[in-house]
């Protein structure tokens, strides 16, 4: 467990010990990430420590000082970084190069407060601050699909399960929300909510000149 020090500088924290197992002084932030391997620590400020020594070491390439939210893919891949302005900075997981800015279509601008990749590193889930979890397709840098809804009161976790067919969405108060990612899954949700698919009646009325088909 890491935890912020003052007047700046982070503490590393052994739960199952009770007691601080290292510190760094100098790097700051609200949010950190360390990369699966061991070897990299970011924070939301932009610091950058070399693990395990400890050492704070300055990098041109850093995702700055406005991220709300830090994540790294399992395989150590790439590392998102949320911003306050509501974009999503993709880097490589050793911080040598900006990938890409992953932007919302409806120019939302609410902070992106938790981030999650899937289990292949394919996907991104991302949480805004404006009550919606959007999907990122990471080789083409597009959403997926319409943005998720949540439970309205303020994300502070996302987790993929093992297999990546469900999102797990923390909220402060609201109990956990599940999200089915899967498109079979996805498409089932849609016709519970809708009651069924269109009958065949109202199919030649709505889309005369397409062959008729079951949806649902």
């Amino acid at each position: 467990m890491i935890l912020p020090a003052e007047p700046g500088g982070l503490e590393f924290w052994d739960p199952r010990e009770g007691r601080t197992t290292a510190e760094v002084a100098g790097p700051r932030g609200t949010a950190v990430a360390i990369r699966p391997d061991g070897r990299l620590l970011v924070t939301s400020s932009g610091d950058v420590v070399d693990l395990p020594d400890l050492r704070m070491t300055p990098r041109p390439q850093n995702p700055g000082a406005a991220v709300e939210s830090l994540e790294f893919s399992a395989d150590g891949r790439y590392l998102a970084a949320g911003e306050r302005a509501g974009r999503v900075t993709l880097w490589d997981g050793g911080l040598g190069h900006r990938l890409g800015v992953l932007t919302r279509a409806d120019l939302g601008s609410a902070p992106a407060t938790a981030l999650a990749f899937s289990p292949d590193g394919r996907t991104l889930a991302v949480a805004y601050q404006d009550n919606v979890v959007q999907l990122w397709d990471l080789d083409s840098r597009l959403p997926v699909g319409s943005p998720f809804p949540t439970a309205g009161d303020g994300v502070h976790d996302l987790a993929f399960s093992s297999d990546g067919v469900r999102l797990h969405v923390a909220g402060e108060h609201a109990p956990l929300q599940r999200i089915d990612t899967a498109p079979a899954a996805a498409a089932t949700t849609l016709c519970r909510r809708a009651g069924g698919g269109l009958a065949r009646e109202d199919w030649h009325t709505y889309l005369p000149t397409v062959p008729y088909r079951a949806t649902c």
